[in-house]
C-alpha cells in the first residue's frame, strides 16, 4: 500500500457518481428500474460489468446493428424490482436516477428532460407524511 489509490472524502459532500455505459445503452432501449439506481447497485454495475447478464438489442432507427444491453429481468432478481424498495431507498435511488437523467439531457442540467425528472421526484419528496404514506403513493409514482 502506498496511498496512491486514496480518494479524498469531505464530510457532508456526496462522492461523485459514476454511471456505467451499460446504463446509458440500456436506457435507449428499455427503461431501467429505479432500484438499479441504489448506490450499491450502481457500484456493482461498474465493478462487475464484464460478468453481468446482457442481451442483444434490436437496432435503433438509423443503425444497422443492435448493441448488448443489460438483461433487466435477470438483474432485477438481484437488484430489486419496481415497488420493492423502502422509502429511504426510494429517496437514494430517485436522486441518483435524476442525476442520470441530467447526464442524458442534450441541454444539460437545465434542459426539459432533466426538469421533468426534477419536478416528478420532488413532487413526492416534499409530501407531508411521505414515509408513512409511501406504500400508498409508490405505485402512483411508478
Amino acid at each position: 500500500m502506498d496511498g496512491s489509490n486514496l480518494v479524498e472524502k469531505v464530510a457532508g459532500v456526496y462522492s461523485p457518481l459514476e454511471f456505467a455505459q451499460s446504463l446509458f445503452d440500456t436506457e435507449l432501449h428499455i427503461s431501467v428500474p429505479l432500484p438499479f439506481f441504489l448506490n450499491k447497485n450502481l457500484q456493482i454495475l461498474i465493478d462487475e460489468a464484464s460478468t453481468l447478464p446482457t442481451l442483444k438489442s434490436n437496432p435503433l432507427p438509423g443503425e444497422s446493428k443492435g448493441v448488448y444491453i443489460l438483461d433487466i429481468e435477470k438483474l432485477a432478481d438481484c437488484f430489486g424490482r419496481e415497488l420493492s424498495i423502502m422509502c429511504s431507498q426510494w429517496s437514494e435511488a430517485a436522486l441518483n436516477m435524476f442525476k442520470f437523467q441530467q447526464a442524458q439531457d442534450a441541454q444539460g442540467d437545465s434542459g426539459e428532460h432533466a426538469a421533468w425528472y426534477d419536478e416528478h421526484f420532488n413532487f413526492f419528496n416534499v409530501q407531508r407524511q411521505r414515509d408513512e404514506l409511501y406504500n400508498a403513493w409508490k405505485s402512483v409514482e411508478l
